[in-house]
Parts: structure tokens; C-alpha cells; sequence
């Protein structure tokens, strides 16, 4: 019944794209302008909303970013068919303003304030709230959460101001994307899509350096520099209590672009870097708390794509290489492709200098019940690669993940550690008890995660477009611990209005 459903989801959807190429789109007016500035400062925003089915999850969240949990890595509640109304599918809902404005001798003033949200229940997105919600609860009975970078902030986007200048670069002050991230959203054949992609779904492999709160950092200084086709940066921030980390970090990257071809390598290191969960069945803790599990770790990644021009609309005329007219009214007449792929490794150890416990609050004001002893010796590695066609206003993408981990030690509190083996034999005695549900396999033991997706999406104009997805995912080992289940199909259709 549930592969019927998705079949009937997705074979309706293709349709409805496939019909869609018969029509006149070029009549469809636009009625919002370019931009909306007024004296250099724009108001932009995005609202993305759609209806998705899956065959394993679980009810939707008003609070994190997701709504769902769209794929099996990090979503050990999912556990029945879901279908409804769903959020952020391809892209964060958001509103925010930018500002650029001459101040001279060739410096321009820029700036940025943003904060994301959720068009399903006009909720700030807040993925802290999302886990603090399902605290004492059972996976069984747990609504999807997950950790964010986006904890309830009023402002839980960039929220930055700086100088520009062609020949100095761009040097920025505030809550900025980190520099793993910002590679990130430019080598995702997927383009970070909450729904079609394993690095927009979690930031705990790039941008977040072994923990997804700290996709972005606050009280952080940032510096960009182009010179022809190479370009580099560098990022620095102190930390402290209320933000992601504790210890600080810093981070540099560095490329090129030349014909087509560009590539991009990054290294970045945080200390006391925060991961939260919920509190367990059997906890005694404050239900206001958080479990925070501290690490220092360190991370480095390379990615790559190459685009280049691939005929026109409709197949052969004039020969492949022949750009010829079709598609969106002004737009471009000539299909690109464009070839991405990308590797990153993060390491995660013990802290230096561990956090006292039921004394400190990460971002959006959560207090965390510290663990210090999480993560010892650590290492998970993500490679990626996919294909994307676009052609006046089509965009056709595929995708492939695959993530895994190494054996590692964990301990408690007290400092208590167990390798895979014990952690697995714990597990077991406590679902004995009915305490601990789902897959029994130690959460430091050896795994990995699979996704695969494809996804179609039009422009009727440069502020509409309508999309339709696939995604499969599973999870294997120390990622399948206290799974429900371990495996996923996908489809969802939606809509978004970009300004």
C-alpha cells in the first residue's frame, strides 16, 4: 500500500511537470519587481511549502526546520507512513534585509539580518525546541526533532556588517555562515535542499564541524578575498556561553574558477562544540534541560564541479553542441550541465577544557545537561556526487550521499567509557528493561547512511518555481542506533515564492 501511494504521488507530479511543457509559461506575468530596495537596503525572502509522502517517519514538528524528518540519518523516531502539508522541501523559508551602500574610496558598507521560519506554522524555526518538546518520550511516541543552528532566535539566520572594496576584499562582523557551509551551498548538486540532500539535511559533516549548531557562528569575524580567478578566507570567533561552542574556532578556504571548472578546499577547528538530544525515558533531570554533548573537533573538505554547455530544448538540431531557443520567456536558450563532487573527513575528541554540568546554555537560551566524554577518537567521512541539467526555466538534479563513521569510544557523565561492544550490550539490557528502544547497536560503533535522490523543478518566472523530488536513505549500524527503522522513500512536490 505504501510503494502503491508513492508511486501514484510521483507518477502524478512527473505528470503534471511533463504537462507543463505544453503550456505558454512565457504569458505568465511576474508581479513583483527585480528587487525591492529602497536607498540600498533590499528586502528579500523565500516561502517554500508543499506536500510530501514517505514510507518511514513520524509526525510532523511546528518547530524544527524540516518539519519532518525528511531522511533516515538522525531521525531514530521514524517509523510509520507520513503524508501532509510540509515545509522547506527545497530551500529554508526565510525573511531578512540587505545593504549595500558606496561610502568611498571604492569601500561599500554591506550588511545582512535574516531568521528562517517554518510557512506551516509560522513558528521561528528552532530546532532545540523541537528536541526539548519530546524530552522523557519514547521514540515510538516522539514527533521529528532535531539539532539546528536555528534555535527560536528572533534572528537565527546571518546577521552581520562589514566593509567591501574590490581591491581588499570584504572583511564582516556578527553571526556568520561558517566557511564549510558556505563551500557547501556552492558544490551541493542538491543546493542544501532540506528534502533532496544529506548536506542540507544535517550540518554535522560540513559547515558544522562534527556538530550542526555550529553551521553558523556567532561573534565571528570573516574575511573574503578575490584576486582574478582565485579567492580565499578566514574566520575567527571567541565563543562562550550561548553560542555553539565554548572554546572558540577558527577556519580558512581556499580556490579557483577557471572555464567552467572550480574547486574549493577548507579546514576549520571548534572547541567545545555542543550536539543536543532529548532527555531519556528514564531521566530524573529538569525537563527544561537538554542533553549537551561536548567535543573538540577539527575537519577538513575539498569539492569540485565542472559546467559546460550541452545543446538546446527538444534534442538534436544543428548537432548536440547547438544552442537554440524554448523555455522560459528571456531566458537563457542553451542547456548547461553541470558535474559537482566532494569529500569531507571531521574528527571529534574529547574537550580540553570540559564544560561544568547544568551550568551552561547554548544558542536560543537552552540549558544543557553537559556530557563531556560523547565523543572520543571519532571520525566520520562524507563523499558526494550528481549531475544537474538546466534549460531555460528547468532544473533537473540527481544525487548521491553516502556517509560513515569509524568505532569510537563514548562514556557517561562520570566518565564512564564502553567501545562498541559494551555500548551495544548496554543497550540491550536497558530495552530489557524498557528503557531504550529500537536497534540495540552501540551509537559508537562502526555505520554508514545512503541517500540517493532526484529532483525537477520549474521556473515559471524568477520569483515562482514548482518542484517534484524523490529521496531514498538508510542507515546501517552506529547511525541505525535506536532506529525504529532503517530505511526510507520519498516524494515530495511543492512550490516557492522567492522576493
Amino acid at each position: 500500500m505504501r510503494k502503491a501511494l508513492i508511486c501514484a504521488f510521483a507518477a502524478g507530479g512527473l505528470a503534471a511537470s511533463a504537462h507543463a511543457a505544453e503550456i505558454d509559461w512565457g504569458s505568465v506575468k511576474d508581479p513583483l519587481p527585480d528587487t525591492i530596495t529602497w536607498k540600498g537596503i533590499t528586502f528579500y525572502g523565500t516561502v517554500d511549502v508543499g506536500l510530501a509522502a514517505m514510507t518511514t517517519g513520524a509526525p510532523i514538528s511546528g518547530y524544527l526546520g524540516t518539519g519532518y524528518g525528511y531522511q533516515m540519518y538522525g531521525s531514530p523516531f521514524n517509523r510509520s507512513g507520513q503524508f501532509g502539508v510540509a515545509p522547506n522541501g527545497l530551500s529554508q523559508s526565510t525573511v531578512g534585509f540587505k545593504f549595500e551602500e558606496k561610502i568611498g574610496w571604492d569601500f561599500t558598507a554591506v550588511g545582512r539580518v535574516e531568521t528562517g521560519f517554518l510557512p506551516t506554522s509560522g513558528n521561528f524555526a528552532d530546532g532545540c525546541k523541537s528536541i526539548q518538546e519530546n524530552n522523557f518520550r519514547p521514540t515510538y511516541l516522539q514527533t521529528s526533532n532535531g539539532d539546528s543552528s536555528r534555535c527560536g532566535q528572533f534572528l537565527n539566520g546571518q546577521v552581520y556588517a562589514g566593509v567591501s572594496s574590490p581591491a581588499y576584499g570584504t572583511l564582516t562582523a556578527g553571526r556568520q555562515n561558517s566557511i564549510g557551509l558556505d563551500i557547501a551551498a556552492v558544490y551541493d548538486p542538491q543546493q542544501l535542499s532540506y528534502a533532496f540532500s544529506f548536506l542540507g539535511y544535517t550540518g554535522n559533516n560540513q559547515g558544522g564541524i562534527g556538530a550542526t549548531e555550529d553551521a553558523r557562528w556567532d561573534d565571528s569575524l570573516k574575511y573574503v578575498y578575490q584576486y582574478g580567478p582565485f579567492h580565499a578566507s578566514a574566520m575567527w570567533t571567541q565563543g562562550g556561553n550561548d553560542t555553539a561552542m565554548f572554546g572558540g574556532a577558527w577556519g580558512a578556504g581556499a580556490g579557483f574558477t577557471y572555464r567552467g571548472f572550480s574547486v574549493d578546499a577548507w579546514y576549520e577547528e571548534v572547541h567545545g562544540a555542543v550536539n543536543i538530544s532529548p532527555l531519556a525515558v528514564n531521566s530524573t533531570l529538569d525537563r527544561t534541560l537538554v542533553n549537551g554533548s561536548i567535543s573538540d573537533d577539527w575537519g577538513w573538505g575539498i569539492a569540485a564541479k565542472y559546467s559546460f554547455d550541452w545543446g538546446g530544448w527538444g534534442g538534436y538540431k544543428d548537432g548536440w553542441a547547438g544552442c537554440y531557443g524554448g523555455g522560459l520567456k528571456d531566458g537563457p536558450v542553451c542547456g548547461k550541465v553541470t558535474l559537482y563532487a566532494g569529500y569531507n573527513d571531521v574528527h571529534s575528541n574529547l574537550p580540553q577544557n570540559p564544560i561544568p554540568t547544568e551550568l551552561f546554555q547554548t544558542i536560543g537560551g537552552y540549558t544543557l545537561a553537559t556530557n563531556n566524554f560523547a565523543f572520543a577518537g571519532r571520525e566520520r567521512e562524507l563523499v558526494w556526487g550528481g549531475a544537474a541539467y538546466e534549460i531555460g526555466g528547468w532544473r533537473f538534479s540527481a544525487a548521491y550521499y553516502w556517509y560513515g563513521q569509524n568505532d569510537f569510544l563514548t562514556g557517561t557523565a562520570a566518565g564512564v567509557f564502553s567501545n562498541c561492544a559494551a555500548k551495544t550490550a548496554s543497550n540491550a539490557a536497558a530495552k530489557n528493561a524498557g528503557t531504550f528502544f529500537g536497534n540495540a547497536v552501540g551509537s559508537n560503533c562502526h555505520g554508514d547512511a545512503n541517500q540517493a535522490s532526484f529532483v525537477i523543478d520549474y521556473a515559471f518566472t524568477k520569483h515562482f518555481d514548482v518542484y517534484v523530488g524523490y529521496d531514498w536513505s538508510e542507515i546501517n549500524g552506529g547511525f541505525a542506533s535506536g532506529a525504529l527503522a532503517k530505511e526510507n522513500n520519498l516524494v515530495m512536490t511543492g512550490v516557492r515564492l522567492k522576493w
